[in-house]
């Protein structure tokens, strides 16, 4: 799995970044986004899978301890991208 193989996925790790207290359920995040509910909630749960983001009792949030990792890992699938 791309770590920003959607728009909903990079708009998602842009959010948290630049807001790294925010949670709610994926609705909530989604009508922020301006995104797909559904879509939204696939990335989310794909980030849950990959210890990005946390959900507890359906609300979604960002451990800050992660930021760091995740700037990484987007500055090298960007990299990857523009070499393409």
């Amino acid at each position: 799995m791309d770590l920003i193989e959607s728009e909903e996925k990079a708009d998602l790790l842009t959010l948290f970044h630049n807001d790294a207290r925010l949670s709610g359920t994926s609705e909530q995040i989604a009508a922020r986004l301006g995104r797909n509910p559904d879509e939204v909630q696939r990335a989310l749960e794909d980030f849950v899978g990959l210890g990005i983001i946390k959900k507890v009792d359906g609300i979604y949030s960002y451990p800050p301890d992660k930021d760091r990792m995740i700037q990484t890992l987007i500055q090298v699938a960007m990299k990857s991208d523009s070499e393409r």
